[in-house]
């Protein structure tokens, strides 16, 4: 059969890959400054279909970034923003872009950069 996720029937094979959702932590430094930490949501695992769109390279102070970009279609859930990001294995991936694709809540594809951890 295929698999049922969320209560929603995926097509086998479209969205195999697990992803970690983290969400932002905001705390205050013993200066009063701002730090952002992350915490993984733990339910429910985020199972999508991930493609790398394009790579390119930044110049940064320290030399050349390689910046890759990515799109994650997932099933629909209204948790997800952009103050959020993702964990693919040991790459972070910040969320640019949100998208109800057809605006139906049946699909959401995530634009995604991956970041330095």
């Amino acid at each position: 059969g295929k698999p049922l996720l969320g209560g929603t029937l995926m097509r086998a094979g479209r969205r195999h890959t697990p992803l970690t959702l983290q969400a932002p932590t905001e705390t205050r430094d013993t200066f009063g400054q701002v730090e952002t930490t992350f915490a993984d949501v733990t339910y429910p695992t985020v199972w999508a279909h991930v493609r790398n769109t394009s790579s390119e390279q930044d110049a940064e102070a320290d030399g050349m970034q390689a910046r890759d970009r990515y799109q994650v279609v997932t099933n629909y859930r209204d948790d997800i923003t952009y103050k959020h990001r993702l964990k693919l294995g040991a790459r972070v991936l910040e969320i640019e872009g949100i998208n109800d694709r057809d605006e139906r809540h049946r699909v959401l594809e995530l634009d995604c950069v991956e970041v330095s951890a």
